[in-house]
Protein backbone atom coordinates (compact mmCIF):
# COMPACT_ATOMS: atom_id res chain seq x y z
CA UNK A 1 0.00 0.00 0.00
CA UNK A 2 1.20 3.31 -0.82
CA UNK A 3 1.16 5.89 2.37
CA UNK A 4 -1.09 8.82 1.85
CA UNK A 5 -1.17 12.24 3.56
CA UNK A 6 -4.15 10.68 5.89
CA UNK A 7 -1.80 9.67 8.41
CA UNK A 8 -1.98 10.49 12.39
CA UNK A 9 1.13 10.79 14.34
CA UNK A 10 0.30 11.01 17.85
CA UNK A 11 2.12 13.79 20.42
CA UNK A 12 4.54 12.70 22.96
CA UNK A 13 4.44 13.21 26.31
CA UNK A 14 7.88 13.69 28.05
CA UNK A 15 10.73 15.92 27.11
CA UNK A 16 12.23 17.08 23.96
CA UNK A 17 15.54 15.14 25.00
CA UNK A 18 15.39 11.91 22.48
CA UNK A 19 13.08 13.08 20.00
CA UNK A 20 14.45 11.47 17.04
CA UNK A 21 14.01 8.07 18.95
CA UNK A 22 9.98 8.81 20.01
CA UNK A 23 7.96 6.51 21.01
CA UNK A 24 4.72 7.62 18.49
CA UNK A 25 1.76 6.09 17.43
CA UNK A 26 1.27 6.42 13.43
CA UNK A 27 -2.61 5.45 12.44
CA UNK A 28 -4.20 5.96 9.48
CA UNK A 29 -7.69 7.54 9.51
CA UNK A 30 -9.70 4.70 10.09
CA UNK A 31 -7.64 4.02 12.87
CA UNK A 32 -5.60 1.42 12.09
CA UNK A 33 -2.08 1.24 14.12
CA UNK A 34 0.82 1.39 11.91
CA UNK A 35 3.89 -0.69 13.07
CA UNK A 36 7.01 1.05 13.74
CA UNK A 37 9.87 -1.34 12.00
CA UNK A 38 7.34 -2.95 9.91
CA UNK A 39 5.07 -0.74 8.04
CA UNK A 40 7.32 2.58 8.61
CA UNK A 41 10.05 4.43 9.77
CA UNK A 42 10.69 7.89 10.93
CA UNK A 43 13.31 10.26 9.40
CA UNK A 44 14.52 13.86 8.83
CA UNK A 45 14.06 15.21 12.55
CA UNK A 46 13.71 18.62 12.81
CA UNK A 47 12.87 20.66 16.32
CA UNK A 48 10.74 24.05 16.59
CA UNK A 49 9.01 26.09 18.60
CA UNK A 50 11.36 26.21 21.22
CA UNK A 51 12.36 22.41 20.77
CA UNK A 52 8.83 21.05 21.88
CA UNK A 53 7.47 20.71 17.85
CA UNK A 54 9.29 18.74 15.62
CA UNK A 55 8.64 17.74 11.84
CA UNK A 56 9.96 14.47 10.29
CA UNK A 57 9.19 12.33 7.81
CA UNK A 58 7.37 9.18 7.47
CA UNK A 59 9.10 6.77 5.11
CA UNK A 60 6.98 3.57 4.04
CA UNK A 61 8.74 0.06 4.59
CA UNK A 62 7.57 -3.49 4.26
CA UNK A 63 3.85 -3.65 2.58
CA UNK A 64 4.36 0.34 2.28
CA UNK A 65 6.00 3.02 0.26
CA UNK A 66 6.42 6.27 -0.11
CA UNK A 67 6.99 9.01 2.32
CA UNK A 68 4.85 11.79 4.19
CA UNK A 69 5.82 14.47 5.90
CA UNK A 70 4.40 14.67 9.71
CA UNK A 71 4.74 16.75 12.62
CA UNK A 72 3.95 15.95 16.41
CA UNK A 73 4.81 18.24 19.51
CA UNK A 74 6.21 17.26 23.25
CA UNK A 75 3.55 17.69 25.42
CA UNK A 76 3.07 17.18 29.46
CA UNK A 77 1.06 13.64 30.32
CA UNK A 78 -1.76 15.65 31.52
CA UNK A 79 -2.17 17.57 28.00
CA UNK A 80 -2.65 14.48 26.60
CA UNK A 81 -6.43 14.20 25.34
CA UNK A 82 -6.02 9.98 25.01
CA UNK A 83 -5.70 10.24 28.69
CA UNK A 84 -8.19 12.33 29.90
CA UNK A 85 -11.49 11.48 30.89
CA UNK A 86 -14.58 11.50 28.39
CA UNK A 87 -18.24 11.38 28.82
CA UNK A 88 -20.55 8.55 26.09
CA UNK A 89 -21.11 10.12 23.17
CA UNK A 90 -25.22 9.39 23.21
CA UNK A 91 -26.56 7.57 20.68
CA UNK A 92 -27.84 8.86 16.71
CA UNK A 93 -31.02 7.88 14.92
CA UNK A 94 -30.13 6.73 11.31
CA UNK A 95 -31.11 9.71 8.91
CA UNK A 96 -29.94 8.27 5.26
CA UNK A 97 -26.39 10.82 5.53
CA UNK A 98 -23.35 10.57 7.34
CA UNK A 99 -23.93 11.66 11.08
CA UNK A 100 -21.43 14.20 12.67
CA UNK A 101 -21.29 15.01 16.14
CA UNK A 102 -23.26 18.60 17.23
CA UNK A 103 -21.38 21.56 19.11
CA UNK A 104 -23.61 20.40 22.28
CA UNK A 105 -22.13 16.76 22.27
CA UNK A 106 -18.73 17.52 21.65
CA UNK A 107 -18.86 20.26 24.00
CA UNK A 108 -18.84 18.48 27.48
CA UNK A 109 -16.91 15.18 26.04
CA UNK A 110 -13.57 15.74 27.39
CA UNK A 111 -12.52 17.34 30.83
CA UNK A 112 -9.65 17.18 32.85
CA UNK A 113 -9.87 16.84 36.87
CA UNK A 114 -13.21 16.20 37.64
CA UNK A 115 -16.76 15.48 36.23
CA UNK A 116 -18.84 18.56 35.87
CA UNK A 117 -15.94 21.11 36.37
CA UNK A 118 -15.27 23.92 34.59
CA UNK A 119 -12.20 21.86 33.00
CA UNK A 120 -14.12 20.72 29.98
CA UNK A 121 -12.33 20.70 26.87
CA UNK A 122 -13.63 23.59 24.01
CA UNK A 123 -14.03 22.04 20.87
CA UNK A 124 -12.46 24.22 18.27
CA UNK A 125 -9.67 25.32 21.07
CA UNK A 126 -8.69 22.32 22.97
CA UNK A 127 -9.62 19.43 19.86
CA UNK A 128 -10.62 19.42 16.62
CA UNK A 129 -12.57 16.72 14.71
CA UNK A 130 -10.57 14.84 12.23
CA UNK A 131 -12.60 12.19 10.79
CA UNK A 132 -15.42 9.89 11.28
CA UNK A 133 -16.00 6.42 10.10
CA UNK A 134 -18.69 3.96 9.80
CA UNK A 135 -21.16 6.71 10.37
CA UNK A 136 -23.52 6.51 7.73
CA UNK A 137 -25.62 2.96 8.81
CA UNK A 138 -27.28 1.94 12.54
CA UNK A 139 -24.13 0.46 13.47
CA UNK A 140 -21.13 1.64 15.76
CA UNK A 141 -19.28 4.71 14.64
CA UNK A 142 -16.01 6.22 15.31
CA UNK A 143 -14.81 9.94 15.81
CA UNK A 144 -10.93 10.92 15.78
CA UNK A 145 -10.37 13.95 17.68
CA UNK A 146 -6.71 15.52 17.96
CA UNK A 147 -5.61 18.36 20.37
CA UNK A 148 -5.38 21.52 20.08
CA UNK A 149 -3.56 24.33 22.14
CA UNK A 150 -1.77 23.50 25.31
CA UNK A 151 -3.47 20.01 24.69
CA UNK A 152 -2.22 17.35 21.74
CA UNK A 153 -2.37 14.04 20.35
CA UNK A 154 -5.32 11.58 19.22
CA UNK A 155 -8.35 9.44 20.54
CA UNK A 156 -10.80 7.76 18.83
CA UNK A 157 -14.03 7.48 20.56
CA UNK A 158 -17.21 5.39 19.43
CA UNK A 159 -20.99 6.18 19.04
CA UNK A 160 -24.17 4.07 18.08
CA UNK A 161 -26.26 5.22 15.07
CA UNK A 162 -29.74 3.32 16.08
CA UNK A 163 -32.17 2.21 13.72
CA UNK A 164 -35.23 4.77 12.61
CA UNK A 165 -38.09 3.90 14.40
CA UNK A 166 -41.29 4.27 12.18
Amino acid sequence: AVLSSNILVDDVTGSSKGYENPSVTVTDLDGKALKAGTDFELRNFVKADGGNAVTAEIAGIGNYEGTVPASYRIIEKDQQIGKLASEKIGDKVYTGEKITLTEEDLGNLLYSGKKGSSANLIPGTDFVVVSYSNNLKAGTAKVTLRGLGKYGGTRTLTFRITARTE
